[in-house]
C-alpha cells in the first residue's frame, strides 16, 4: 500500500514535466514555422554566414572576370567594365608621348583602343615597307633646312664614292682661271657607264631627257609627243621612289596636295609644269626649268645652268665638256663621302668658260628633283645645309608668268 502512494507521487512529477517540455516544443516550433513563412514572403533574408559566403563568391568571380587575359583568354579580347579612365594618365603612358612615329598621332581613342585586332587604313599604311620614312616630323616641317637633310640621308638609289665611282681631282684653280688646270677627265675610266645607268631605270629615263633640248637661248624649243612620253615616264618612275614620296607627303602635310593626288595624276601633272613646261627666257618657249637646270644653256656667250653630274660625265665623254679643275675649299686630301659627293668646279662647255658650278656626284636624279621641287613649294629661296659635313647654300629663282609661278633656276653654292 505504502509502495502505490510512493509510485503515484513519483508519477505526478513526470506528467507536469512531460507537459512542460511538450510546451517548449510547441513553442519552438512555432518559430520555426514563422521564420520559413517570413522567407517566403521575403526570399533575400539571409543569415550572417550566408552574406559573408554570397559575398566572397562574387568577389571571386569579379576577380576572374578582371584577369581574363591571366587566365588564358586571347590577348586581343576586350573587356567591357565600367572603369572610369585617368585621361592624364593616359597622356602620361601612351605610345606617343614615347615616340612612336608622329604619323598616328591623329588617331582617336577608339581607334587606339581597335588598332590590335581591326587596324585603321592609316595604320595599315604605316606599316608597309619604307612608309615610315615618308612621314616628315613636326621638327622638318617647321625647318625646311631638316627637311633637305632629311632627303639627303634617304638617297637609296645614290652611288657609292669608290666603288661606284672614282673622280680624279688632278689640281684647284680659281673662279676668274682661263688656263686648264686638269688636263684628264673628271671621272676615271673605271666607272661602269654600263652598269650604273644602263641597269637602274630612273637613270634610264633621265637620260633619256637630254637630248631633247637645243642649248642655245633664243631658239624656240620643238615639242614632240615623244618627248612627253620620255617626260610623263620619268616623272612615273621616280614617284615611286623615297625622295619623292617623302615629298609629296610633306607637301600634303601643308596642304598644298591633297593624300589622293598622288594617284588621281595632280601631283605629276604639276610636277610636269613646274619642270618641263616651257617658258622665255630670250624668246618665246626657248626654255623650261629642267633645261636650265640639268641640261644647261648658253646665253650671250656665258654657260648658264648645268648643274648635273650626269649630264657633265655625258658631255666631257663626248668632248662638249671640260673640266678645267676644282675650286677651293674643296680639300684634295679629303677622303670623306662629302668630297667625293660634293663638288665645285671649273669647266668649259662648247668652248664657253663657265667660272664654278657646284654638282652633286653620284645623287640620283629623283633626290635633285625632289629638293628643288620642295623648296619650289615653299617658296624657300635661300636656305642654309649641311650635308656630310659640307656647308651649302640651295638657291632658288623664280618669276611670275600669265600660267602663274614659274621656276626659273635652282643651284647650291658651298660657303
Amino acid at each position: 500500500m505504502n509502495s502505490n502512494k510512493n509510485d503515484e507521487k513519483k508519477i505526478k512529477p513526470s506528467a507536469k514535466f512531460c507537459g512542460c517540455f511538450k510546451k517548449l516544443l510547441n513553442f519552438i516550433k512555432d518559430i520555426v514555422l514563422d521564420k520559413k513563412e517570413d522567407k517566403i514572403k521575403n526570399p533575400n533574408i539571409t543569415n550572417s554566414n550566408e552574406t559573408i559566403q554570397v559575398e566572397t563568391n562574387r568577389q571571386k568571380n569579379q576577380h576572374s572576370a578582371t584577369n581574363a587575359w591571366a587566365n588564358g583568354a586571347p590577348k586581343f579580347q576586350t573587356q567591357q567594365q565600367n572603369v572610369k579612365i585617368n585621361q592624364s594618365e593616359l597622356v602620361e603612358t601612351n605610345a606617343w608621348s614615347n615616340g612612336a612615329p608622329k604619323i598616328h598621332s591623329n588617331v582617336s581613342s577608339n581607334q587606339m583602343t581597335n588598332s590590335i585586332t581591326e587596324p585603321q587604313s592609316a595604320h595599315i599604311e604605316s606599316l608597309k615597307p619604307g612608309i615610315l620614312d615618308m612621314a616628315p616630323t613636326k621638327a622638318e616641317l617647321e625647318n625646311v633646312s631638316l627637311a633637305l637633310e632629311k632627303l639627303w640621308l634617304m638617297d637609296d638609289n645614290k652611288l657609292v664614292p669608290e666603288k661606284d665611282f672614282e673622280l680624279n681631282l688632278q689640281k684647284y684653280t680659281y673662279v676668274s682661271a682661263q688656263e686648264d688646270k686638269a688636263f684628264e677627265p673628271l671621272f676615271k675610266k673605271t666607272f661602269d657607264e654600263t652598269k650604273i645607268f644602263k641597269s637602274k631605270k630612273n637613270f634610264q629615263h633621265f637620260i633619256n631627257l637630254l637630248d631633247n633640248y637645243t642649248y642655245l637661248t633664243g631658239v624656240k624649243e620643238t615639242n614632240l609627243k615623244s618627248h612627253e612620253k620620255e617626260e610623263e615616264l620619268f616623272l612615273s618612275f621616280i614617284l615611286k621612289t623615297k625622295p619623292m614620296l617623302y615629298l609629296f607627303h610633306y607637301l600634303c602635310e601643308l596642304k598644298i596636295f591633297k593624300k589622293e593626288d598622288l594617284n588621281n595624276g595632280v601631283f605629276l601633272n604639276k610636277l610636269k609644269v613646274v619642270w618641263f613646261q616651257n617658258y622665255k627666257r630670250v624668246v618665246k618657249d626657248d626654255s623650261s626649268a629642267f633645261e636650265h637646270t640639268f641640261v644647261g644653256e648658253i646665253r650671250d656667250g656665258a654657260v648658264i645652268g648645268f648643274h648635273n653630274w650626269v649630264q657633265f660625265y655625258l658631255e666631257e665623254k663626248r668632248g662638249h665638256a671640260d673640266y678645267m679643275g676644282y675650286i677651293r675649299p674643296r680639300d684634295r686630301s679629303q677622303k670623306s663621302s662629302a668630297s667625293d659627293q660634293i663638288l665645285s668646279i671649273h669647266l668649259k662647255w662648247h668652248n664657253v668658260i663657265k667660272p664654278v658650278s657646284t654638282l652633286f656626284i653620284g645623287t640620283s636624279p629623283e633626290l635633285e628633283i625632289a629638293m628643288y621641287s620642295l623648296l619650289f613649294f615653299t617658296k624657300n629661296q635661300n636656305v642654309k645645309v649641311t650635308f656630310d659635313n659640307v656647308n651649302l647654300i640651295f638657291k632658288i629663282h623664280t618669276f611670275n608668268s600669265p600660267e602663274g609661278l614659274k621656276l626659273g633656276s635652282c643651284y647650291v653654292e658651298t660657303y
